[in-house]
Parts: structure tokens; sequence; C-alpha cells
């Protein structure tokens, strides 16, 4: 079902413009949502590609088996090295040279090289997993080729995938049910190619239903995504498909989605993919404000103009040439100038690469964390055990007198704790985890794997508590929280909290919970780096709101016991007024939430009183 393609299998394939069309609502949906013109789940998208891409293999290499009684693998990795590879190549290479004019050498370009040499060895979900942890993290919109870990992910599965049509397809058997049952899980597009072609009962009503749920999961976002959140997507892509394979035609669906401006975007839509996100996180990436929505739909322009011509110039030439090498060679030269562009990348990078003098404040605001952060504190994907880790120097002492628990916010507060436990003369540790509150058997929202490590985390460290003086408890609590109205998801958090207290509380002497601090609209260092302070800053008010409820409910849990202990940083933080990004002189975060070392010390001074401390710390119980 592809038009005008080198190889003579799929040539042969009838053309289904629907499927372009079908393509190019899917970019649509990612590109107007990355430029923040809509619609609201458009993210989803990427699964719509997925499903497509799928399908389309899957009944090329049926086809192929069917007629010839074999599927010929090499030639296989040869049509996507063609079909992907050129307009790659160019895409990220052009990223990596204008990233040189306009990216900060102080960091910014080696990170960025870094992207584009996983993204030529298509590993670059496993870099932006590492570098990053989240697809939808703060900040995440300025780099510019985060969005081809969806590519690598492809890329990954067809390098398998033929091998396994080969296995199924020759010693099937009696067990073909139960594979399509697995495919059908891992392959939805997959599946569905490898159904029996023919019209079949309720056509029109699966081509409406089809059509409704997907635009439905295109303007609804839906949690829990990825994972489940995804499937409304992919379940009205699949069906839509189904139609498609049944060889009848759609009637009115298929009539506009086989319009020819549709089409046309759906032909160029790999390119468009390439083009769009480079282009609009490059801006982002050199400016703290948000972009304007003129800028945003100029982006798109400029993006779309070069996806016609990289298709034009790249993507056909090189797909549609003679093949004057064999496969072999084909794949080899490729895999070659793959890796050598890779090494060449990461070391422009490096040459590129400048430590800013050490009077810099961007650099020195920038690298103001615990200097034991790597050591000691665990990253998301990370196994939970052991505690502390085996990297991490803790001060002796069996049981540490004060523990500090929490998320990455808990480690920034890590010099507080660390001087409390100095002043009470006690040895001091940290028990802290991405995105991992101090919540017992509490479910945070990522996926299934990294909830239950935060729960095997959690739980290592409770059986780590007995005979602890003080337990400091930090998170970013918003993070845990609902929308100020969802009361009953709020409750939850609050409730979970409350029960952790309860089954800790008989294991140390004090608990002492540090209230939130302002998130602010940029990182720090890029305001201070463009002179832009003011943009980072949001105005105490703001602050005050948008945090009520979560104070008000850690203060409630404090005054239920004498034991238990709420700090309010609020006022070192803000100004009658502000929230700024400085104070005397130094950052007050390394970004735009997680406050400076130099912070944490400062407030520390300010609220510890050497003379007050037993009385602050260890009366109670």
């Amino acid at each position: 079902m592809l038009k005008n393609n080198a190889d003579n299998m799929e040539s042969t394939i009838q053309y289904r413009p629907e499927i372009d069309g079908l393509r190019a609502i899917a970019v649509l949906s990612v590109v107007l949502y990355h430029a923040g013109l809509g619609p609201k789940a458009g993210y989803v998208g990427v699964d719509i590609f997925f499903v497509i891409s799928g399908y389309l293999i899957t009944y090329i290499l049926r086809a192929e088996w069917l007629k010839y009684g074999r599927i010929d693998i090499p030639g296989f990795y040869v049509r996507r090295l063609r079909r992907i590879f050129a307009a790659l190549y160019f895409v990220v290479i052009s990223t990596v040279m204008l990233s040189l004019f306009v990216l900060s050498p102080f960091g910014e370009v080696k990170s960025l090289t870094e992207s584009a040499a996983a993204s030529l060895l298509f590993v670059s979900n496993y870099y932006f997993e590492l570098t990053t942890g989240d697809y939808f993290a703060q900040n995440s919109d300025k780099l510019p080729l985060l969005h081809l870990w969806s590519l690598s992910v492809e890329e990954q599965f067809y390098l398998i995938w033929p091998v396994f049509l080969v296995l199924l397809f020759r010693y099937r058997g009696g067990s073909l049910r139960s594979t399509l049952a697995v495919i059908a899980i891992v392959a939805v597009g997959g599946y569905v190619a490898l159904l029996s072609v023919g019209r079949f009962k309720g056509l029109r009503i699966i081509i409406s239903l089809s059509v409704i749920v997907l635009f439905l999961a295109i303007l609804i976002p839906i949690p829990h995504f990825p994972g489940i959140g995804a499937l409304p997507a992919v379940a009205g892509t699949a069906l839509l498909l189904r139609a498609i394979h049944s060889g009848e035609q759609l009637g009115f669906h298929g009539q506009w989605l086989s319009v020819r401006p549709l089409v046309f975007v759906g032909v160029v839509s790999y390119s468009l993919y390439l083009w769009h996100w480079p282009l609009l996180a490059l801006v982002r990436a050199t400016h703290v404000e948000s972009t304007a929505v003129f800028i945003n739909i100029i982006l798109c322009a400029v993006a779309f103009l070069m996806a016609c011509i990289s298709y034009k110039f790249i993507e056909v030439p090189v797909r549609y040439a003679d093949a004057g090498a064999k496969k072999y060679q084909l794949i080899i030269a490729s895999i070659a100038l793959l890796s050598l562009s890779a090494f060449t990348v990461v070391k422009i990078g490096n040459v590129y690469n400048y430590k800013p003098v050490p009077t810099d404040l961007a650099y020195v605001t920038e690298q103001d964390f615990p200097s034991d952060r790597f050591s000691c504190h665990f990253r998301g994907g990370e196994s939970p055990s052991p505690i502390p880790k085996e990297t991490c120097s803790t001060e002796s002492g069996e049981t540490p007198g004060v523990v500090i628990w929490g998320d990455s916010i808990a480690l920034a507060w890590r010099p507080l704790a660390r001087m409390i436990a100095k002043q009470l003369d006690q040895s001091f540790s940290g028990y802290t985890r991405d995105s991992c509150g101090p919540l017992l058997n509490y479910q945070i929202n990522k996926g299934k794997l990294e909830r239950d490590r935060c729960v095997e985390f959690n739980s290592l460290v409770e059986s780590r508590l007995s005979g602890v003086s003080v337990l400091i408890l930090a998170a970013n609590w918003s993070s845990y929280l609902q929308d100020v109205d969802n009361i009953n998801g709020n409750q939850k958090f609050i409730s979970s909290l409350k029960k952790t207290i309860e089954r800790v509380l008989p294991l140390v002497n004090r608990i002492v919970i540090i209230g939130p601090t302002p998130k602010l609209n940029d990182k720090v260092p890029s305001c201070i780096r463009l002179s832009k302070l003011d943009h980072c800053k949001i105005s105490r008010k703001e602050f005050e709101e948008s945090s009520a409820f979560t104070r008000k409910s850690l203060m409630a849990l404090a005054e239920q016991n004498k034991n238990i202990m709420y700090i309010e940083p609020i006022d070192f933080f803000c100004t009658e007024s502000d929230c700024p990004a400085l104070k005397d002189g130094y950052g007050l975060y390394w970004d735009d939430f997680h406050i400076s070392t130099m912070a944490a010390k400062k407030f520390s001074e300010d609220y510890l009183e050497e003379s007050s401390i037993s009385e602050l710390f260890l009366r109670g119980s």
C-alpha cells in the first residue's frame, strides 16, 4: 500500500491515499501540539505513526512471503535505511551546525552533540531517559533533538520484527491464534496487517467509530500517558486501518482523508516531523520568555517549507535511486557513516565546550547543587537497593542521627540536614530519589516499573529509620497533588502522608516537614545568562495562592503531634511582593525550582540558632 517504492514488491501493492491522510492527521497533531497551538492531546500523533508504520511494513513483508515464500531481511534493512537515513542525517547535522552559533558553549552545545550522536545511532530514547527522565519534564521543550526518541524506538523494533515474522510464517503451525494475540499487544498495526483481507460485517459502523475515537483521543488528554492513556489513539487508528485492510472504500470518511492537500502533508510527514521540533526548540533554548503565537506559526511554516525541500531533494532521490552497490555493502557503509558521524559530532561538542570563569554567576548557580548529588542520590530508573548507594560516602555511625528523606527537592535540602546533624554532633544520611516523595505505598504518576521502584525504595528507607533522632521530610509536594479542585486526589495524598508519619513516628525522635518553595518561570542560570531576571521571578501572591492547600495541609499534620515540626521557607525565598531568582548576589535555584546549595546554607544559618538547636529538634518524646 505504498506508492512508487524502489522495492518491486512494494510497487505492486495497491496505494491507498487514506493512509497518507491519516499520516497527515498524526503529524499535524504533533506539530500543532508542540507549537502550543493545540490540540491538547496532540502528542498521541506519535502513537498513530507507530500503528500506521507497523501495519504498512508488516503488510509488505507478509505480501513478500506469500509471493516468494521468503523475506529478504537484508533487503528490508536496506529499504529502511533508504527510507529514513538521508533525511534524518541532514536534519541532525544541520541542527548540530546551527547549534554552534545559537547555543551556549557552556554545556549546551556538548549536550546537543551527545544527543545527536545518540540519534544517529538510534539509541536516543535511552540517552534522553538517562539525561531528562521524562518526555514531559520541565525545559524538555528546549532540547532540539528530543523528538528523535520515537525514531530510535521504531528502528530498534524493526531490527527484530522481520526475523520474528519469518519465524511466525515458517513455524506457526496451530499456534497462530495465540501468536496473533501476542502481536496484537506489542504491535497493533502488525496484527491488523496479518488479518484476512475481505469485507466484514459492520464496516460502516467501524469506520465511523474509529474516526470518532481517533479525534477524541487527539482532542482530550487522558491520564497515564504513556501507558493506557494511549489506548484510544491506538484503537482508533487500528480500527480505521482494519477498514482499509478490508479492501473496501471508506465512503465519506475516505473522501475527506483523500483530499489532495491532506494527502500531500501525509507524503511529506516524515520530513515535517524531523524539522519542526529543532526549529521550535532552538528558539525556546535561546529565549526565556514564552514564544509568541505568531512566531510559532512562522516556525511551523518554515518547518513545512523545509520538509517539502527535504522530501524532493533528499528523501526521494535517495529512496528511489538505482542501487549500484550490493545490499550488504550498503548496510556496512551506512553503519560506518553513522558511527563515524556520531563520533565526529561528539568531538565537535567537546571542542566547543568551554568552562566559564569561576566568577561567572550563571555557571556558579548552575553548578550549585550538593557535591554528593550523583554519588548519593538515586536517579529514576536506578535500582533502589542498596540504601545508601555503594558510591555514597556516609558519615560514621550505624544509625544516622539525622536523616532527610524525599525526592530531588530533599536532595537540594541536604545542606540543612547536614548542618542540623553537625550542630547536634550526630551523623547524617540522606535517602533521596527522583520523583519519589516520602510516602509509603503511594503510587506515583509514573510507569509501573518506576512506581514499584519508588514503593520499594521507601520501604527500604522505613527499615533504616529506627533510632533516628531527627527525620526531615522534603519533597516537591505539589507534584503529588492533583488540581486544587480535585478533592479526592488531594485527600488521597494527604491521607498517605498522614499514614506514613503515623508509621515512622514511633521509630524516630522527631519529624521535621519542610514546606514548599517557589517554582519560577524559567531556569535561573538561563535568566542570568540572558539578563532576563525579571522573567524568572513570580509574584509572592501567585506562589501563596498556588501553594495554599499544600502549606495548610502540611501545617495541619504538624499540629497534630508535638514531635512533628513544620518549617516555613516562604519568607526567605520571597520578598513582600516577589519570589526572585537572586538574593544578596547569589542564585536561589540551580534550575527553576531546586534550591541552590548556597540558598540552603543561608536559610539554615538564618533559621538555626545554636543555642536553640536542642530545643527545636530534640524535645518531645
